[in-house]
């Protein structure tokens, strides 16, 4: 899934072809797979909105395991989906992190659990070694995940209710 864009991130927030929404973890690893469930999600909604005439530039939309650094370095607003396994909330509790906040809060393991070479807190800790700028505008929104040992393409019953409330977040993120 990729968008295609236009013009760069206006002062007020909107889509542009500057921001980017990718969906980490693998859709045959239970919940692992709510990143690219809520992109390919967000992608039906913002078609409907591009055919209303709501959307002038969609963002791009990436999905599966993409190397973090080559996105950071790509993008000057970046929006991450990733489940997380913290066993500090209820499964399905939505939370959003500054890279500032993710780092404090995940400051070895990063988010996902399911392997997938995506993992933000990761990804943010060796850009930081490496010497490598970040993007202007970075968050990450880690669903709590249920389950992501085994194989499965079924996402449990709290992750799955997140999903729509996730793609609404987004939307209002991205100014549709």
């Amino acid at each position: 899934m990729k968008g295609n864009g236009a013009k760069p991130v206006a002062a007020d927030g909107c889509l542009s072809a500057d921001t980017v929404v990718v969906g980490l973890g693998s859709t045959l690893r239970g919940d692992d797979g709510v990143g690219p469930r809520v992109v390919a999600a967000l992608e039906q909604r913002l078609a409907v909105a591009g055919r209303r005439g709501k959307l002038p530039t969609p963002p791009a939309l990436l999905i599966g395991g993409v190397p973090l650094l080559e996105v950071f370095t790509a993008y000057r607003r970046v929006l991450l989906v990733d489940a997380m396994r913290s066993g500090r909330w209820p499964s399905g509790t939505i939370k959003v992190f500054t890279p500032e906040q993710l780092a404090a809060a995940f400051p070895r393991e990063g988010l996902a659990t399911g392997g997938h070479g995506g993992e933000p807190a990761v990804a943010l800790a060796r850009a930081g070694q490496l010497g490598l700028v970040v993007p202007e505008y970075l968050r990450v929104w880690g669903v709590e995940a249920a389950a992501t040992e085994g194989f499965s393409e079924t996402l449990s019953l709290p992750v799955a209710a997140a999903v729509p409330r996730l793609v609404a977040t987004l939307l209002k993120e991205l100014g549709v």
